[in-house]
């Protein structure tokens, strides 16, 4: 169970039907997804994974129609989280370097950049 609290209206799922859908073109794909919904209409969704040393956030997307309602705080939030009650290690996202709004929302949320990625380590966890 998640202890981080949503809002009301808010609510976050595993996303099962996309990894069957990923594992279809990308066999062998062991990411984990999330949605996130707001008012039971989906959001926006994330995966990572366990790549060596870290985690791995391979997907990450707020639907445009939803970037300026907190969604993207939320989800990277309960994800951190998931992948932090798995195993403490450091997180990592590739933003890309066109993705301001996702940069943002990174670095507000503790990642520092290393070599053109993003780091959450443990200790800010």
């Amino acid at each position: 169970m998640n202890p981080y609290e949503l809002p009301a209206g808010i609510e976050i799922q595993r996303d099962f039907e996309r990894e069957e859908k990923e594992k279809l073109f990308n066999p062998g794909n062991l990411d984990t997804f999330y949605k996130i919904l707001r008012n039971d209409k989906e959001a926006g969704y994330a995966s990572y994974r366990l790549t060596g040393s870290n985690w791995k956030i391979d997907w990450f997307l707020i639907y445009e129609e939803n970037r300026k309602e907190g969604l993207g705080d939320h989800l990277l939030k309960y994800i951190t989280q998931k992948m932090s009650s798995e195993q403490r290690i450091s997180i990592k996202i590739h933003t890309g370097p066109n993705r301001k709004e996702l940069i943002s929302l990174v670095l507000k949320n503790k990642f520092q950049e290393k070599d053109g990625d993003y780091f959450l380590y443990p200790e800010y966890q």
